[in-house]
């Protein structure tokens, strides 16, 4: 008797939760609407947005850092030269003596589009380590796949290994 008393209180139409079905109510923030992010959000899709936009990003960095090195180097041909504060110009005998000399991490010029094209790769490796954050508490909680998980680990391993063996090489010149 206890069972059927349950089954006419989920049929009537006047029951909580009929009323809460034909409202189609969702108590998520996420998805209510007007709620925190709009209606139609989807942290997945917004997930795989950032890891685009960090990979694009990271590809424009890197532009900048090498049209900054190709900078550096038409400016040493021109005679500037890296000094404590600035950049500065060889001229009259300075440049006689020292003009023809080849260019060292320590003598190159710097070059605003290289700071430029850093900042927007580390911004990018920023992003990057928050979509690796978020696929690792996917798979800590069974929702997404390991292989893929381990390939962005791994790609993200080596670039970081790279540009610590890379900046390591500039120091130790």
């Amino acid at each position: 008797q206890g069972q059927e008393a349950n089954a006419s209180e989920q049929d009537d139409p006047n029951s909580i939760g009929m009323a809460l079905e034909r409202s189609n109510l969702d108590l998520n923030p996420f998805k209510q609407k007007g709620g925190l992010l709009g209606s139609n959000f989807n942290l997945k899709s917004f997930v795989e947005g950032v890891d685009k936009v960090a990979t694009g990003l990271d590809g424009i960095g890197v532009g900048f850092e090498i049209e900054g090195d190709v900078h550096s180097a038409y400016l040493f041909g021109q005679g500037y030269r890296s000094g404590v504060a600035s950049n500065y110009q060889l001229v009259g005998r300075n440049l006689k003596l020292f003009g023809g000399q080849s260019m060292t991490a320590l003598s190159k010029p710097a070059s605003w589009l290289t700071g430029f094209g850093s900042g927007i790769s580390y911004g990018a490796t920023f992003l990057s380590m928050g979509v690796l954050t978020y696929e690792g508490v996917q798979v800590w909680n069974g929702r997404a796949d390991r292989t893929r998980f381990g390939y962005h680990m791994g790609t993200f391993g080596l670039s970081a290994g790279l540009a610590f063996y890379m900046v390591g090489q500039l120091v130790l010149q």
